[in-house]
């Protein structure tokens, strides 16, 4: 995301409650970062066209004061005169020029674009207002372009406006005077901003991409680092153990970092970082895809199914999600008074264990019957030989026994008991 921001160099007099006096401030993005040159080394075209006689040479001095900061690596470079009038546009040419702006008590207004993620700044555009008169050599009643350009540079660095009085003798307070000169020279406190944005050992560091998604498998990526200078040392470490940097840990100027992401097994994303030269790339991984494996008992017997992968007991818990195309074995297992009939699947039949591929969202029948008894008539009227009786009976063939030998019950013709195994 882009953000233009422009500063009016005002006239008048603006009090402010404060109590805090900085010696130095700098613009920031909304995310705390400092507003700055990638490259110190940042060069403007100027068309003086409407300017007073002296322009160039007053903007050039102005342009000077700032480069020859000994604390500083940076440096503002004239790149030619331009026709151009096309102020207060994104076009990645940085321009100076003159003309009305139309706003009263602004002498001067300084437009710049940055990227907010990175804070760096790319397009800068300084206007001197033609509704005031200008001057190179301290004519009456008009304002010098040097005192101002100075000015209006500091804010091209990415220093902001001062308004304590304390900071009044600065080049960088907020308001300027007819026939003012003091903010040709830097004071200390200017110094201190420059050097701190830009300082003699500068390095800064872009990688691309920021960013990169991947799929539950996991693969492979690289990430390309510029530097700003070729001495400019780095290193890289990831943040998490499932992002491994294979190659390029560290490295001096523009160089590349090779990772490869796990596999992630779970259902739920995941973010994880790799910190480069203090940049943060980002990694998206998505979820393993999964599918539901859902059992129906049919039947008028009793049992259950379970799962292997764990998830399924039915029983109680008739479904589960599994990871997609994987292989899920189902196992039925009747009640004592029941039997397991089959299954009704496009993938299992028979009584053996049901083993489903989960390519889809599945659904597996499991049919359980009640055990049928044996049932076997005893004649009264014959003569019978008892020989074997298997559980479960529904009664006591002992105690009717005992009733019939001792004939303390009077017998129908003919007796059903269940499970009796022989008979005359």
């Amino acid at each position: 995301m882009i953000i233009s921001y422009f500063i009016r160099f005002i006239i008048i007099t603006i009090f402010f409650a404060s109590s805090n006096v900085f010696a130095f401030e700098v613009e920031k993005t909304s995310s705390g970062k400092d507003i700055k040159w990638y490259n110190p080394n940042v060069i403007y075209l100027v068309n003086t066209s409407g300017g007073p006689s002296g322009s160039l040479a007053a903007i050039e001095a102005a342009m000077k004061t700032w480069s020859d900061t000994p604390t500083t690596s940076f440096e503002f470079i004239y790149g030619g005169e331009s026709s151009s009038t096309a102020h207060g546009v994104d076009d990645n040419n940085n321009l100076i020029s003159f003309g009305s702006s139309g706003e009263t008590g602004v002498v001067a207004r300084n437009y710049f674009w940055y990227d907010v993620s990175s804070g760096f700044l790319f397009d800068s555009d300084i206007q001197f207002n033609t509704d005031y008169l200008w001057s190179t050599d301290n004519k009456p009643d008009t304002f010098d372009i040097q005192n101002i350009a100075t000015h209006e540079f500091g804010h091209s660095l990415a220093l902001k406006d001062l308004y304590n009085a304390d900071d009044s003798e600065k080049t960088m307070y907020y308001s300027g005077f007819i026939g003012e000169t003091k903010k040709r020279t830097l004071e200390q406190d200017d110094i201190n901003g420059i050097t701190y944005l830009y300082p003699s050992n500068y390095c800064t560091f872009a990688i691309y991409p920021s960013n990169q998604t991947f799929n539950a498998g996991g693969g492979t990526g690289s990430i390309s680092i510029t530097a700003s200078s070729s001495a400019c040392n780095w290193t890289s470490v990831s943040n998490d153990l499932w992002v491994i940097v294979t190659s390029g840990i560290e490295g001096a100027g523009n160089g590349t970092v090779q990772y490869s992401i796990s596999a992630n097994t779970v259902s739920s994303s995941r973010v994880g970082t790799i910190t480069i030269a203090g940049e943060t790339f980002t990694i998206a991984q998505s979820g393993v895809q999964q599918n539901i494996l859902s059992i129906n008992k049919m039947g008028g017997g009793k049992g259950k199914v379970t799962s292997s992968p764990q998830g399924i007991n039915c029983g109680d818990k008739c479904y589960e999600s599994f990871n997609a195309n994987s292989f899920v074995t189902l196992t039925a297992t009747a009640d004592p008074d029941s039997s397991f009939v089959g299954w009704i699947s496009s993938e299992c039949s028979g009584t053996s264990d049901c083993t489903a591929k989960l390519d889809q969202d599945k659904n597996v029948v499991a049919i359980f019957e009640l055990q049928q008894k044996n049932q076997y008539t005893l004649d009264l009227t014959k003569g019978w030989n008892f020989v074997s009786i298997q559980q479960p009976l529904d009664i006591s063939i002992g105690a009717v026994l005992k009733d019939i030998v001792s004939g303390g019950v009077k017998m129908p013709q003919s007796w059903r008991f269940e499970n009796v195994l022989s008979k005359t």
